[in-house]
């Protein structure tokens, strides 16, 4: 059972989840465990794959994976400055425009509605998604600091 290279991805990402988990119950830092599920599904993906795809890659399974350490290397980043929403609301449209045109990029050669419709769905559904993480974020963000300064009164 174990030499089924899913299976062992499985095991594998579970574990390694376990541990991060673990790290940021130690070390509670929202930077710190923002970055945890890009670890594990990076982790799963080259597991699963048994590689690391190549560079440029070559069909969208592969951009995938680059798709996935660009948006953890660019959130960490977003994480380490200053919690100011103009620039997130505005990464929050570009971004989703930036990987449905790469990914879907050799099937636009060809014009298509449904492609067009199916583009701009995943587009404004990325939109949507990304600025209610934000929020959710942001809303938990000034609760904390409200909270932290209802305690020091």
């Amino acid at each position: 059972m174990l030499d089924n290279p899913i299976v062992s991805a499985a095991l594998i990402c579970f574990l390694l989840g376990l541990v991060l988990a673990g790290i940021v119950r130690v070390v509670p830092s929202s930077t710190i465990a923002s970055i945890l599920l890009p670890i594990i599904f990076l982790a799963s993906y080259v597991l699963t794959y048994q590689q690391v795809p190549p560079l440029p890659p070559v069909g969208a399974t592969n951009k995938i994976f680059y798709v996935a350490l660009a948006a953890a290397l660019i959130g960490f980043a977003l994480d380490l400055l200053p919690q100011i929403a103009n620039y997130r609301k505005l990464l929050a449209v570009i971004i989703p425009l930036f990987i449905v045109g790469w990914i879907g990029l050799p099937r636009f050669a060809k014009l298509d509605v449904d492609l067009m419709a199916t583009s701009l769905g995943l587009w404004l559904g990325g939109i949507v998604l990304l600025w209610r993480l934000d929020t959710v974020a942001m809303t938990q963000l000034s609760g904390t600091v409200a909270a932290s300064s209802v305690r020091r009164c």
